[in-house]
């Protein structure tokens, strides 16, 4: 629906670079951000991509 109607695609990233101390230090900020704020503040959305009668 959105290909058709808005141009967008699911972008799939090939490979993963492990990550740094500073990139965990910084996710751990962001967690820990996340955790003082009200839950009401969050959106929350499924982005799983699956096929029917595939495990």
């Amino acid at each position: 629906m959105m290909n058709q109607h808005h141009n967008l695609f699911h972008y799939k990233c090939h490979s993963k670079l492990p990550l740094d101390l500073t990139c965990k230090l910084a996710q751990l900020e962001l967690v820990e951000w996340g955790l003082t704020q009200p839950i009401e503040s969050f959106v929350f959305s499924d982005e799983m991509i699956f096929k029917i009668g595939a495990p």
